[in-house]
């Protein structure tokens, strides 16, 4: 087993648009939410590959329970 682990855990919002256009507002196509920090996606990718890892790192509140989910649901 691995073990990583991220000082600065981070939820990351990925927006999708067709075309970006200075001073336009833009509506996003798709959004995605995840898990960051370098540690943090090494999991996730070791997670996709099989590889058992445990990704420790500070997460409280609300966005601590978010993190947590998502980790638990990719499999790390």
């Amino acid at each position: 087993m691995i073990v990583t682990v991220t000082a600065n855990t981070t939820l990351d919002y990925v927006m999708f648009i067709d075309e970006f256009m200075p001073s336009y507002t833009i509506t996003a196509k798709q959004s995605l939410k995840t898990v960051g920090g370098k540690p943090a996606n090494a999991s996730k990718v070791l997670a996709m590959h099989g590889v058992p890892s445990l990704a420790l790192g500070i997460a409280a509140g609300g966005f601590g329970k978010e993190i947590e989910a998502i980790l638990v649901q990719l499999g790390v």
